[in-house]
C-alpha cells in the first residue's frame, strides 16, 4: 500500500478511538492494569492489617449476601412460576443465569489473573458485581412504577458502589473488574428488556404462600 494511502487510512474519523478500545483490551488480557486500578490496590495492601476490622465486616457481608441472592432468586423465580407468569419468570432467570455465565466466559476469553500471588481464578469482570447489578436492574424493572421501583433503585445506588468498594478493599478485584461487572450487568438485563418487553406488575410473593407444596411443607394449620 501507497504512503499516501496509508495516511488518507490513518485520518478516517473514529479510528484513534477504535486503537485505543484495542490497547485497552490488550492490557487487561494480559493481566495489566490501569493507573486508577493500581492506586486503590496499592492503598488497601498497605493498610491491609490497618483496616482488619473493616475488612473483616466487609467479608462477612458480601459473603452474607451471596446466600441472601441465591434466596432471593430462587424464591421470586418460584413465586413467578406459581402464579403463571412465565414470561416475567424467564426475564428473571435468564436474567440471574446469564449473568452468571457471561461473567464465566468473558473471565476465560479476557484472562486477567486475579490480585495476589496464587491466582487460581480470573478476575475481570467481577462477577459479584455483575450479577449484583443485574438483579437489582431486573428488579426494578419487575416491578411496577411507582414508590417500590424507587425505592429499589435508590438502595441500587447506594448499595451497588459500596459493594464494589468492598470488593476492592478485601482484594479479590481490581476496580475496573468491579467497573466491567456494572456495565456487563446493565448492558445485559436492558438486553433482555428489549427482548421481552414490558416486565412489570405486582410481585406474586402472597400466591407462593398459598401454593399446595408450600403449604404441605409447613404442615397442617
Amino acid at each position: 500500500m501507497a504512503i499516501a494511502e496509508r495516511d488518507r487510512l490513518s485520518c478516517r474519523p473514529g479510528r484513534r478511538e477504535r486503537l485505543d478500545v484495542v490497547k485497552a483490551a490488550l492490557g487487561v488480557r494480559d493481566g495489566g492494569t490501569f493507573s486508577w486500578d493500581r492506586g486503590p490496590v496499592e492503598f488497601f495492601d498497605r493498610h491491609y492489617y490497618d483496616l482488619d476490622v473493616v475488612r473483616v465486616v466487609a467479608k462477612a457481608i458480601v459473603k452474607a449476601s451471596i446466600g441472601l441472592g441465591l434466596v432471593i432468586a430462587a424464591g421470586l423465580f418460584a413465586a413467578f412460576v406459581t402464579a403463571g407468569s412465565f414470561r416475567r419468570a424467564a426475564f428473571w432467570g435468564l436474567t440471574v443465569c446469564g449473568a452468571l455465565i457471561l461473567t464465566r466466559v468473558l473471565k476465560e476469553v479476557i484472562e486477567r489473573p486475579e490480585i495476589g500471588i496464587h491466582q487460581r481464578e480470573y478476575s475481570f469482570p467481577s462477577g459479584y458485581a455483575t450479577a449484583t447489578t443485574a438483579g437489582l436492574l431486573a428488579l426494578a424493572l419487575l416491578l411496577p412504577p411507582g414508590r417500590p421501583r424507587r425505592i429499589v433503585a435508590v438502595t441500587g445506588t447506594v448499595i451497588l458502589p459500596l459493594y464494589g468498594l468492598a470488593l476492592v478493599l478485601l482484594l479479590w478485584h481490581y476496580p475496573s473488574d468491579v467497573v466491567a461487572g456494572w456495565a456487563l450487568g446493565i448492558a445485559w438485563v436492558l438486553a433482555l428488556r428489549l427482548a421481552f418487553g414490558d416486565v412489570s406488575g405486582p410481585l406474586p410473593l402472597g400466591r407462593l404462600g398459598r401454593h399446595p407444596i408450600w403449604r404441605s411443607f409447613r404442615g397442617p394449620a
